[in-house]
């Protein structure tokens, strides 16, 4: 009797290996979430000549913008104050920065959003005391 069990469990322990073997039994086993993938920042040195809609007077500002990686820093220069910006980021087709500017002579700090589309970029400046105003931006030919 113990001869006839133990063949018993030889031969399910075959049949479930064979079984395995081709995939019959066993479920796929499961894989982790699909691995990432790095998107390219957009490169944004250089000069860049921003055009600021302040409700319905155009502004151009002249900015010089140097990147490293996906952070930036630049100079600012126009007609009603000249500037610097800080903490600039770049994210794929997104850019971000502080634009601290002296406009009329007054200390400003405004934050500058955008979307990088090739040699053009569209955003927005948050402007303390005027609201938010729209921009577009493109190198200079």
């Amino acid at each position: 009797m113990k001869k006839n069990l133990m063949l018993l469990t030889f031969a399910f322990s075959l049949f479930v290996l064979a079984g395995t073997a081709h995939g019959q039994s066993s479920p796929p086993a499961e894989s982790g979430p699909p691995a990432k993938t790095e998107s390219k920042s957009a490169n944004i040195d250089g000069k860049w000549t921003f055009t600021v809609d302040a409700g319905g007077q155009l502004i151009d500002l002249a900015v010089e913008i140097k990147q490293t990686g996906e952070d930036f820093t630049g100079s600012m220069a126009s007609a009603v104050g000249n500037g610097s910006l800080d903490k600039g980021k770049v994210s794929a087709d997104k850019m971000s920065a502080t634009l601290n500017a002296d406009v009329q002579g007054s200390p400003t700090v405004i934050g500058v959003a955008g979307k990088i589309e090739g040699e053009k970029i569209t955003g927005t400046m948050d402007v303390p005391g005027i609201g938010v105003v729209s921009f577009t931006a493109a190198r200079p030919k």
